[in-house]
Order: C-alpha cells, then sequence, then structure tokens
C-alpha cells in the first residue's frame, strides 16, 4: 500500500466504515516491521541509530514472560504531515540478528489520512474486535507469555476498553530483547520502502516493565537507546528520558 492508495473515510469521531477499518488495519499490521538487516544498531553514527525505530531496546539474560508500558496517545500534527503513518509498540525478541518476524507486539498506529488522524491498536500480526482510541487516551500496551502461548493486551484507561487477544501464530524465535518502539511503518517488505513518518510532536512512554528480569532506565543506560536515521539525512525521531519515562521526540 502506498500513500496514494487511500481508503475511503466515513463517520463521525473520525471512525472508519468496519469494511474500510478491517481493510486498514490490516495493512497496516502487515507492514508494522522491517526485515532483521533494518533492525540492528548502525555502527556508522554516533548513536545508535535504525532507519525505522526510535525508542529502548532491554537485552535479556533471562527468557521474557512479559513487557508493558503505558502511552498517550498523542495529537498528531496533520496538517505538516496529511498522509503520513507512525506507530507506537513494546515487544519482545524484534530485534537484532537472531530476530525473526512476526514477534510479540501490541501497540497502537497513529496515522494521518488526507490531513485527519485515525488511531487503531493492534495486536501482533492482527488487529483488536474493537480497535479505534482518541488523541489524548491513555493506553495499556502489553504482551505476555502463558506456557507456549503468546497474548496482547490493550486497555485504554480512558475509555476504560480492555481487550486481551491470543496470538493467532506459535512464535519460536528468540526472547533475547525487549523493545519499546515509535515505529516509521514499511510499505513494501521486498523494496525495504518506508511510509512517511507522521509528525507525532513526542510519545511518552510510562511505566516500563518486563519480567522476570527488570529493566533500567534512565540517561546512564543511553547505549540501549535508539534513534530513527537512514544512511544518509537527519534524525527523524530521538528518545530522551524525563526520570524513568522514555519520551521519543520527532524531528
Amino acid at each position: 500500500m502506498t500513500d496514494d492508495e487511500q481508503p475511503s473515510l466515513s463517520g463521525s469521531r473520525g471512525m472508519l466504515t468496519s469494511r474500510s477499518t478491517t481493510w486498514l488495519v490490516v495493512a497496516i499490521v502487515a507492514c508494522v516491521v522491517l526485515l532483521n538487516v533494518w533492525n540492528t544498531f548502525s555502527s556508522s553514527s554516533k548513536a545508535p541509530s535504525s532507519p525505522n525505530w526510535a525508542g529502548y531496546v532491554w537485552p535479556n539474560a533471562k527468557a521474557v514472560q512479559f513487557v508493558s508500558a503505558s502511552v498517550t496517545v498523542p495529537h498528531l500534527n496533520c496538517h505538516a504531515t496529511p498522509n503520513a503513518r507512525s506507530s507506537a509498540w513494546v515487544g519482545v525478541g524484534g530485534f537484532g540478528s537472531g530476530s525473526t518476524w512476526p514477534f510479540p507486539q501490541a501497540g497502537i498506529n497513529m496515522d494521518c489520512i488526507h490531513g485527519t488522524q485515525f488511531n487503531f491498536t493492534w495486536c501482533s500480526h492482527s488487529s483488536f474486535e474493537e480497535d479505534y482510541v482518541e488523541p489524548g487516551d491513555w493506553v495499556s500496551e502489553s504482551v505476555y507469555r502463558q506456557g507456549s502461548n503468546w497474548f496482547c493486551q490493550v486497555q485504554d484507561v480512558t475509555s476504560g476498553s480492555d481487550q486481551v487477544k491470543k496470538m493467532n501464530y506459535s512464535y519460536h524465535g528468540t526472547v533475547a530483547t525487549t523493545e519499546w518502539i515509535v515505529e516509521d511503518p514499511t510499505l513494501n517488505l521486498k523494496k525495504n520502502t518506508l511510509a512517511k513518518l507522521a509528525n507525532f510532536r513526542t510519545v511518552t512512554f510510562r511505566d516500563l516493565s518486563m519480567g522476570p528480569a527488570k529493566v533500567a532506565l534512565g540517561k546512564k543506560n543511553s547505549s540501549h537507546e535508539l534513534q530513527m536515521q537512514g544512511s544518509s539525512g537527519p534524525v527523524e525521531a530521538r528518545p530522551k528520558w524525563s526520570g524513568s519515562e522514555l519520551k521519543v521526540v520527532f524531528g
């Protein structure tokens, strides 16, 4: 899907028709992660960088059982980026040469379509039945394992909705990393074509947690930060800390 191929829009509160919603969410989820080669630290930059990820990646000494955080859905600047995309998610095992796709993730897509903001929650490689959230909503994201099964949970604390979904595939990949990421989704996996990044201003991750081990937070662990920057050109998004809160700043 390209920026020129937009679904039709209808309804109040920014809702899509059910058919358009399903089509859009499936397309976005299918394009949400790049190939492994894109998800490795760049050694040519002064700071660790990726062409499509910005945030925090923590290595795990023990097999991870869960990862979580809360995010306030930002108000996008869709005037500046009228047709553009972004996502904010938590995940397990998505980073580095040992990663496979798809992997356990739960998050929010935050998109500008014809200058209007649309937001959808999603579970790794699939969607929730009720997936729409409003700008300003406080949303808790988590993925966790029970036995051999992985689950996604997205709770909109503001509206009171709480959805849990068992992942619709078996994951046998690495659990060597946990991730708290703002992403520029891909449009074409074969060609590694990125969408235009939506101007999300600032995304703040709070209450970052993982288990059974603990994640270390704050500026002193900057070697685990990841900024969004291609092989050439300016930094598009960068992480910064405010105490234990991880902020990812656009531009």
